[in-house]
């Protein structure tokens, strides 16, 4: 029976690390196609905005963007890398209670990892199919970044059960 269980665990873990992977290249896709289809230097679609943001040519949007996805990831990734090679364990600590918990907890953690990068990516295709479309009313595709908000509320709950389970 423990065996199982182990086999169990190590897949759940490629499969969260699975779709890390997916959703960093999703991210980094939606990117490429926001400024693929942003025809003109300017960024139209906010000519409500006040100040710099709509006189922001799309590169500099484009790179900002892309450099705070990488320092995010890089630095949720090492938080994840520090506690999967952290050891010792408490009844006492929440993180650390035992070693199938800590199991348990770097999926959910790799899960997290995955839906910020879903919500991300919702929010950028949400810009660019505004943009693409030429749509005063932004309401027509507000269920996009609705779909990766709940997404990462589901995670985050899951996450925060398996952290208060004892």
């Amino acid at each position: 029976m423990p065996q199982k269980t182990e086999w169990m665990n190590e897949l759940n873990l490629r499969i969260a690390g699975f779709l890390k992977v997916l959703s960093m290249l999703t991210v980094i896709g939606s990117l490429i196609y926001m400024y693929g289809y942003v025809h003109d230097d300017r960024m139209e679609f906010l000519k409500n905005s006040q100040g710099w943001l709509n006189e922001t040519p799309k590169s500099y949007l484009f790179y900002f963007a892309l450099f705070v996805f990488a320092i995010f990831n890089l630095l949720l990734n090492i938080g994840l890398s520090m506690y999967k090679n952290s050891e010792g364990y408490s009844k006492e600590s929440l993180l650390f209670y035992s070693q199938p918990k800590k199991e348990k907890l770097i999926v959910w953690f790799t899960h997290f990892i995955a839906g910020v990068n879903l919500l991300i990516t919702c929010g950028v295709m949400y810009v660019a199919l505004i943009r693409i479309n030429g749509l005063s009313d932004s309401t027509d595709y507000v269920y996009i970044p609705v779909f990766g908000a709940l997404c990462l509320l589901g995670i985050i709950t899951a996450t925060l059960i398996t952290v208060f389970k004892n």
